[in-house]
């Protein structure tokens, strides 16, 4: 694994301004952290707490804001991303040590001094990293501390209470150790008794029962340390383990609005990605939200009218539009039209912009109800869009409604025709326009422009026509966005991982 400069960069500008810092945890994989593949865990002397947030922030790092129920006072969350590379780096600030049992760290263990002063250089990094003897013990009452009853159970099942990740550490921290003064400062630290104990945790990865046997000869000790006790403390652990539950459900399927983990401090924003079809659109809506929803609150919403998510209102509709389009089929008199695959069920074709053209009063009444249910579609989802913006989160816009360009890319579908039509026509125009002056009132803060050529767009995609890419794309680049808005051009013609990079560095600006 490589190390990236965002990271290296930090501890070198730590060491240069005299900071007192230690990676307390998890050194076992220090590699994979200066690799921005897992998170830094470092701790800082409080005392230097604003010299701290200065060299992270001139390094690049932007604090987010934890939710009540996720985070915990003297733990911040710092975040830059690597321009070389495109990751996310984490780093996991600490002031106090904090630890407890799952889902509630309700004991602040007293070793931050010991921590800083023991520190040792990583020889192959040069970041100050913590005494592996010292390291060890806390991984040891650490792992005593989190269990709890249910954990019995679980033992029962076949489920190890230190398993995985904590086995690795605790194999890879054995081999650096000097059991005897392990011992002695468990001794110090946890008492006689719990000196005793951890001597005989240095034969083998502990069981449950061994921890739990840790955690009595520990117990005077600990309740020394404990910031939450009793009821209290029990109501706060579930309400954190429900808000865990719920988040955790939330990203997959509720799409609520509510902050879950990490929120932007200044509030959030909004990223709309725009587009011909075969430009990639849907692929790096994805990939982008996936990629910053692992560490931070994002909201993917879809504005389109093809295969996103639909709403129960015009759920029904979707399959006649399309055997609509099916029976009307494409224009034969306009080279340029598309097929009806082409298209977003509803969305005009060439036939469309004629304005002298007149649809079978049936299928004008369904194109109404489509464009005002869409339109309705559409308002609800600005309207959850502005809710989760303003409550911290990212917000990634699959498309964005906009008026220009009526009839396609998103734009109105009745108004041409409300021109040569009678009231109600109008009148149904006027409504529908309602949800696009919304848009143009919250636009959004950044726009991505993905660009393609015709022929490249048409490869991807064989069953379009080039002319009606050339048609998008030029209506595209014609859009104008108000002076809040910031809009970059992409070539998505470029490998994935090239567009995905220079979209996150876009992002990362507006953080």
């Amino acid at each position: 694994m490589t190390a990236i400069a965002t990271a290296t960069d930090l501890f070198a500008r730590l060491d240069a301004e005299g900071a007192r810092y230690v990676h307390w945890k998890s050194n076992e994989h220090l590699a994979a952290a200066l690799a921005g593949e897992t998170d830094l865990d470092v701790l800082f002397d409080r005392r230097q707490y604003g010299l701290v947030r200065r060299v992270l922030d001139e390094c690049g790092y932007r604090p987010f804001r934890t939710t009540d129920l996720s985070g915990y006072p003297g733990i911040e969350d710092h975040f830059a991303l690597d321009p070389g590379t495109g990751r996310l780096v984490h780093c996991h600030a600490h002031f106090i040590l904090s630890a407890g049992r799952k889902y509630l760290k309700g004991h602040r263990i007293p070793w931050e001094e010991r921590f800083l002063t023991s520190a040792v250089r990583d020889p192959s990094s040069g970041v100050w990293i913590a005494d592996p003897n010292l390291e060890l013990l806390a991984l040891l009452i650490r792992a005593a501390m989190k269990l709890r009853a249910r954990d019995r159970l679980g033992v029962l099942l076949g489920r190890k209470a230190f398993r995985g990740g904590m086995v690795d550490e605790y194999e890879w921290l054995l081999e650096r150790i000097e059991p005897g003064e392990t011992v002695d400062l468990a001794t110090s630290l946890l008492g006689p008794d719990g000196g005793r104990v951890v001597e005989d945790l240095l034969e083998s990865p502990p069981t449950d029962r061994e921890l739990r046997r840790l955690r009595r000869a520990s117990k005077s000790t600990i309740e020394e340390w404990e910031t939450r006790r009793g009821i209290s403390a029990t109501w706060e652990g579930w309400r954190r383990e429900l808000h865990a539950i719920r988040t955790a459900l939330n990203r997959r399927t509720l799409r609520r609005t509510v902050p879950g983990r990490r929120v932007m401090p200044g509030g959030g924003i909004v990223v709309a990605f725009i587009g011909s079809d075969g430009s990639g659109k849907s692929t790096v809506v994805e990939a982008i939200t996936s990629q910053l929803a692992r560490k931070l609150d994002v909201l993917r919403v879809y504005m389109g009218s093809g295969d996103g998510p639909v709403s129960l209102l015009r759920l029904p509709l979707r399959p006649l539009a399309r055997a609509v389009d099916r029976l009307r089929g494409p224009d034969h008199g306009d080279p340029a039209a598309p097929s009806p695959t082409d298209r977003d069920p509803g969305e005009a074709d060439s036939r469309d912009r004629d304005p002298t053209r007149r649809d079978p009063a049936p299928i004008l009444v369904g194109r109404v109800l489509w464009a005002l249910t869409l339109a309705r579609e559409k308002r609800l989802r600005l309207q959850t869009t502005w809710r989760a913006k303003n409550r911290g989160l990212i917000v990634i816009t699959d498309r964005f409604p906009q008026a220009q360009v009526a009839g396609f890319n998103d734009g109105p579908l009745l108004r041409k025709r409300a021109e040569s039509g009678g009231t109600l026509l109008r009148k149904a125009a006027a409504i529908e326009a309602k949800t696009y002056e919304l848009a143009a009132r919250q636009p959004p803060d950044l726009v991505v422009r993905l660009r393609i050529t015709p022929e490249i767009a048409v490869a991807r995609k064989p069953e379009m026509s080039e002319s009606e890419v050339a048609r998008r794309d030029a209506a595209i680049a014609s859009m104008t966005w108000p002076d809040g808005t910031r809009v970059i051009d992409v070539d998505a013609s470029q490998p994935l991982d090239a567009v995905l990079r220079q979209v996150l560095l876009a992002i990362w600006r507006e953080v």
